[in-house]
């Protein structure tokens, strides 16, 4: 079957799917041969098929009607009934005629088989025991997710089940399953934001501090919460749980030794910083108590003094203390010279303020808590685990680890926050939640610069915050609201596309009798 696969601009398709079924003008001519209706695909960079578009018809460029464009220069309208996310790569499809590359500059042509290319579904082979779990489900007509089928595997083969047991097994978890399954247009958004907003009001405006370590506050309750929806930069209280591996967790000593590498000494913790006018110089005074209690040789001291970068600078040891003179003092250079000195990183890791070793008694371990965060340079330290060690910056885990580590970091961190008030919220609200903030890619915030202000609806954006400023901007732009959502619904006070307000009713006339 002849079809084609076009490129787009991902901002402009994505809210074209948002008004499905829709036309759809783009800049490109479409073949005579190719027959409606037909199956096409879209990629965005040109090597990806993103989308998958199932097109009902396609009217030529001069027909008069609402057509949402892609581009000024329309050659044909789309009339595209749904779009299917897939994930393809382009070098897998032969184009048809003239062989134009791998990527695609606007418009390829490509024969299809009748059913459409997909991912393949799996990436390793099945054990024995989950082809018998996929065998009898078949035979109960029934079907259970991969995961479900590999978890329930592993259990039966550890409690080494009969048949007659893995059925009944099987028969109570498909129920649990179908239980919990969301119902056809089910308002999940809404659920999900009564479910963490109605024990959310419980949470508590406090802090929480590690017990006997008064060093390390955390903020906790509602603050925390907000942090996260927010997507803060930075959390107001950062923080680290560094895992040790497995040669060293039990050797206090080795963690302690750890443990002051990883804590940030600055010039001012190990020493007194004077300004001498009447010399115009800077006066070092190493404490060596201090420096022997957090192991700081003065070498260490001088080869941090040597990172500084000033013209004219000269640095010169005097038993204990350390002189520091400009070639062309001033006043001024002389106190921003002092103030860097003062905040001059001497040993271990910056934003780490503080880092306390605490033996854990249920897992038999020791594990570093810090106060401040820089999750790239603990993971490079010798002795550190780097597969459980975590902050609770999610930003820093989406720029250290990716939008997945970030995604799950949301989830942890909200589920944490409100269990520790002993409120119990399904982790499926919380999971929408994260979806929603990192499905472009990114860690976006709940807010009217993240989610609600990129919404399609211009009433819903209106209804969220800045009303004015957003009903005058969609009029300056001509925008219009398909109404396919809860609030621009209410608002014009028709029923909610929810529900039973999802579906239109029909009433058959019986047959009169003859």
């Amino acid at each position: 079957m002849l079809s084609f696969i076009w490129k787009d601009n991902e901002k402009k398709f994505r809210e074209m799917i948002e008004k499905l079924p829709v036309k759809y003008g783009v800049d490109f001519n479409i073949p005579d041969e190719i027959k409606t209706p037909l199956r096409a695909y879209v990629t965005f960079d040109g090597s990806i098929i993103e989308y998958e578009v199932y097109i009902k018809e396609i009217l030529p460029k001069d027909v008069k009607s609402d057509y949402n464009r892609t581009t000024k220069g329309v050659q044909a309208i789309l009339v595209i009934e749904r779009a299917d996310k897939v994930n393809l790569n382009v070098k897998d499809i032969e184009p048809v005629g003239k062989k134009q590359g791998s990527k695609v500059q606007k418009f390829m042509l490509i024969n299809i088989e009748e059913e459409a290319p997909k991912i393949p579904e799996k990436f390793r082979k099945l054990n024995k025991m989950e082809e018998k779990i996929h065998e009898l489900l078949a035979s109960m007509k029934k079907s259970l997710p991969d995961n479900i089928v590999e978890e329930l595997s592993s259990r039966i083969i550890k409690f080494n089940l009969n048949d007659d047991e893995i059925r009944a097994v099987l028969e109570e978890t498909v129920k649990d399953f179908e239980k919990s399954m969301v119902d056809p247009h089910e308002a999940v958004g809404i659920v999900a934001a009564q479910s963490i907003g109605e024990p959310g009001t419980q949470l508590t405006l406090r802090t929480f501090h590690y017990a006997g370590v008064a060093e390390v506050n955390i903020t906790k309750g509602l603050p925390r919460l907000i942090e996260i929806v927010d997507a803060r930069t930075k959390p107001s209280t950062p923080t680290m749980t560094i895992y040790l591996e497995d040669s060293i967790k039990n050797d206090q000593e080795k963690v302690e030794i750890i443990a002051k590498k990883i804590e940030s000494i600055e010039m001012i913790d190990i020493a007194d910083v004077e300004i001498n006018v009447s010399e115009m110089t800077i006066t070092i005074v190493l404490d060596r108590e201090k420096m022997a209690k957090r192991r700081i040789t003065k070498t260490q001291v001088m080869d941090a003094l040597k990172r500084i970068k000033h013209q004219g600078l000269s640095i010169n040891e005097e038993d204990d203390n350390i002189i520091i003179s400009l070639e062309e003092p001033s006043y001024k250079r002389l106190y921003n010279l002092s103030e860097e000195v003062k905040n001059l990183l001497v040993s271990g890791i910056k934003g780490i303020e503080r880092a306390i070793v605490k033996y854990e008694e249920a897992q038999k371990e020791y594990r570093i808590y810090t106060q401040g965060s820089n999750l790239k340079a603990v993971l490079e330290m010798d002795g550190v685990d780097p597969r459980k060690t975590t902050t609770n910056d999610i930003m820093e885990i989406y720029e250290v680890l990716g939008v997945e580590a970030a995604r799950n970091a949301i989830i942890d961190e909200s589920i944490r926050t409100l269990e520790e008030q002993g409120l119990n919220v399904d982790i499926r609200h919380i999971m929408l939640v994260a979806d929603m903030m990192t499905f472009e890619g990114t860690v976006e915030a709940i807010g009217r610069h993240g989610v609600a202000g990129k919404k399609a609806s211009v009433l819903a954006r209106a209804a969220f915050e800045i009303t004015s400023k957003h009903l005058l901007q969609a009029g300056l732009l001509g925008e219009s609201d398909g109404l396919r959502g809860v609030a621009e619904n209410i608002i014009v006070g028709q029923p909610i596309t929810l529900g039973t307000g999802a579906v239109n009713l029909v009433y058959k006339y019986p047959e009169k009798k003859r």
